[in-house]
C-alpha cells in the first residue's frame, strides 16, 4: 500500500456537507494531479456534479477519443447515464455532487436537459453562481472551499421552500438501494405515483427515465461491489435482478462501452486513488458517503 501511495498520480480529498444539506448534496471532493504527464480515466455514471477548475488543463467526454477542453471556471456536469472520460494535466478541481432532491428544490431546471452534458454553472444557478465562483476562487485550501460551499448552499436551502415531490424523491432513493425494486411498476407502488407523474419526476430530478434509472442503479450496485472484489467471484455478488452473466455483460457494454474483462484491464489512476482516500476515511471511522464498503 505504501508503494502505491508514493506512485499515485492523483490525490483526492473528501468531506461531507453540513448536516442540514444531507438531502441536497452527497459530498465535496477535490482532485489534483501530482505528476506532469496527462492522466486519463473513466468515471462511472453519476449524479450531477458542480465543478470548479482550480488549475491545469481538463478535458471531459463520453468517448476517450473525443474529449472536449473545459474552458469555464465553474461548470455543471449533468446526471450521466454512461461512463464519462476525464483527462487532466497538472491540474486540480473542487467538486460538489448534487443529489436529486437538491436539484429538485434548488433549481428550476429539468435535469434531463443537462444529462451527459457539461454546461456553464450559470446555466443552472444563474447570477447566484457568480458569488459562489468568486468565493471558491478566493479560497486557498480545501477546508476553506468546503466552508464556502456549505455557507452558500445552507443559505439557499433555508430560503427555498420544500418541493411537494420531496417525499416521492426520498421513496425513489430508498427503492434504488433495494434489489427487490426491479420494475417501474414497483417504483410506482413505492412512490404512490402514476406512471406519467413518475416519469416526469425522474426526468426532472434524476435526468433519466424511470426505467433507465432503475437499470443504471442496478448496474452501479454491482459495479461498486466488483471494484473491491475479484471479477472471478461474480456469481457470489451478482445483483439478483440479473438473469445471468451475459445479462450483466450487456449492461457493462451499455453503460461503460466495455466488457468486464476490458474494463478491469484498464489503468485506473483516478478510481484507484479515490478508493484509497475513501478507505482511509472508513478506517478512521468516518463515512462521508454514508455507505461503507461491503
Amino acid at each position: 500500500m505504501a508503494d502505491f501511495e508514493r506512485a499515485a498520480p492523483i490525490h483526492f480529498e473528501f468531506a461531507p456537507p453540513a448536516p442540514e444539506l444531507a438531502s441536497a448534496l452527497l459530498i465535496y471532493w477535490e482532485v489534483s494531479a501530482t505528476v506532469a504527464d496527462p492522466v486519463i480515466d473513466q468515471m462511472h455514471p453519476d449524479w450531477a456534479n458542480i465543478r470548479f477548475k482550480l488549475s491545469g488543463d481538463w478535458e471531459y467526454g463520453a468517448s476517450r477519443a473525443k474529449l472536449k477542453h473545459v474552458e469555464d471556471f465553474a461548470t455543471i456536469t449533468g446526471p450521466t447515464s454512461v461512463g464519462q472520460w476525464a483527462r487532466v494535466q497538472e491540474g486540480s478541481g473542487f467538486n460538489i455532487t448534487l443529489l436529486p432532491a437538491g436539484w429538485l428544490r434548488l433549481t428550476d431546471a429539468d435535469a434531463s436537459a443537462f444529462t451527459n452534458r457539461i454546461r456553464p454553472l450559470a446555466d443552472l444557478l444563474g447570477d447566484q453562481s457568480l458569488a459562489l465562483s468568486r468565493d471558491i476562487a478566493a479560497a486557498t485550501t480545501f477546508a476553506q472551499r468546503v466552508a464556502v460551499a456549505n455557507a452558500f448552499f445552507a443559505t439557499l436551502w433555508a430560503k427555498t421552500p420544500p418541493h411537494p415531490r420531496e417525499p416521492a424523491i426520498a421513496a425513489i432513493d430508498a427503492a434504488l438501494l433495494d434489489p427487490a425494486c426491479a420494475t417501474v411498476e414497483d417504483l410506482m407502488h413505492r412512490t404512490g405515483l402514476p406512471q406519467h407523474s413518475l416519469m416526469r419526476l425522474t426526468k426532472r430530478a434524476y435526468g433519466l427515465s424511470s426505467k433507465l434509472l432503475l437499470r443504471r442503479e442496478r448496474f452501479l450496485r454491482m459495479l461498486r461491489t466488483m471494484e473491491i472484489r475479484s471479477f472471478q467471484e461474480w456469481p457470489d455478488f451478482l445483483d439478483p435482478q440479473y438473469v445471468d452473466q451475459s445479462h450483466m455483460i450487456r449492461d457493462f457494454k451499455y453503460f461503460l462501452g466495455l466488457s468486464p474483462s476490458q474494463y478491469f484491464k484498464l489503468s485506473r489512476p483516478m478510481l484507484e486513488s479515490s478508493l484509497l482516500a475513501m478507505q482511509k476515511l472508513w478506517n478512521a471511522g468516518m463515512d462521508p458517503l454514508n455507505s461503507a464498503p461491503k
